[in-house]
């Protein structure tokens, strides 16, 4: 009995549809008492508006209660994410892991606020937190495989040794954050912000770094091997013994002296660069005609 009840209140739709036809029951059941002049025909009149009224009515409210329930869902799980920040233990990092996973169920992707919580090897492979705040974070060894993080916070985190292959990192703020042995492989960093970022040992291969700001960034021992660095600011970076075979520079801007440089680095791939571009006078790398 207990099951049959809870069947119908969980759910307004069913309890309105099982109102209509009991009262559609008992509708019937005092016209038909009522003597001669009962008639099946007005009584289907009145039923019908009735139960559709009825039927409507409850579809909104079914409507309206999932809305409140998923609206209450969220503002629950953020106050999980408060609650355990600046906890410093692994469980805290688990909990508030399944809470950004159960948030991006609810289709909360963006502006997550994950600022002073504990992360370190976190996985969030595939998670959507664009635009979210993981400022100062300590992320090194953290899996963030075809994560969403489209123009998300970063700066001065720690990222060293975390996986990114195949992030979406377009528009991200990384300035002065450490990236040392991060695996970038084919990763989206279109328009990212690297500034003095240290990228030492970084895999950057067939990345997209187009018009990204690596000004001052250290990119010792780095691989770009096929990577698109089209437009990207490279001004004072350090690519010392870095690899940059089957690059794209189109209209990369560099140092005057970039070319040097690339052979005191000791860079693989300078002679294909140095017979493919010229550095004109604003210091813009341009194909050679």
């Amino acid at each position: 009995m207990k099951k049959a009840i809870d069947f119908f209140i969980t759910r307004p739709a069913r309890f309105f549809v099982l109102a209509a036809l009991l009262w559609g029951g008992f509708m019937c059941f005092l016209n038909y008492k009522d003597g001669a002049d009962f008639s099946w025909h007005d009584l289907l009149v009145e039923a019908n508006g009735m139960i559709f009224d009825l039927l409507v009515f409850g579809i909104l409210l079914s409507i309206y209660e999932a809305l409140r329930n998923k609206r209450d869902k969220i503002e629950r799980l953020h106050e999980e994410i408060d609650d355990y920040r600046g906890w410093d233990e692994k469980e805290a990092m688990y909990r508030i892991v399944g809470a950004v996973k159960r948030l991006n169920k609810l289709g909360v992707t963006t502006d997550i606020n994950l600022g002073n919580c504990y992360l370190e090897g976190a996985r969030f492979f595939g998670a959507k937190l664009k635009r979210s705040n993981l400022r100062y974070l300590n992320l090194e060894k953290a899996d963030f495989g075809w994560a969403e993080l489209q123009g998300a916070n970063l700066h001065n985190a720690n990222l060293s040794m975390a996986n990114l292959w195949a992030a979406n990192l377009q528009g991200a703020n990384l300035e002065e954050a450490r990236l040392v042995s991060t695996k970038l492989f084919k990763a989206e960093l279109i328009e990212a912000n690297l500034y003095l970022a240290n990228l030492w040992e970084a895999d950057f291969r067939e990345a997209n770094l187009m018009r990204a700001n690596l000004r001052r960034a250290r990119l010792e021992r780095s691989n770009f091997f096929k990577a698109e660095l089209i437009g990207a600011n490279l001004q004072g970076a350090n690519f010392e013994d870095s690899c940059l075979e089957g690059a794209n520079f189109q209209g990369a801007i560099v140092d005057k002296d970039w070319f040097e440089k690339l052979s005191k680095w000791n860079v693989k791939g300078r002679e294909e660069i140095k017979a493919k571009y010229l550095i004109d006078q604003k210091g813009v790398l341009q194909e050679k005609q």
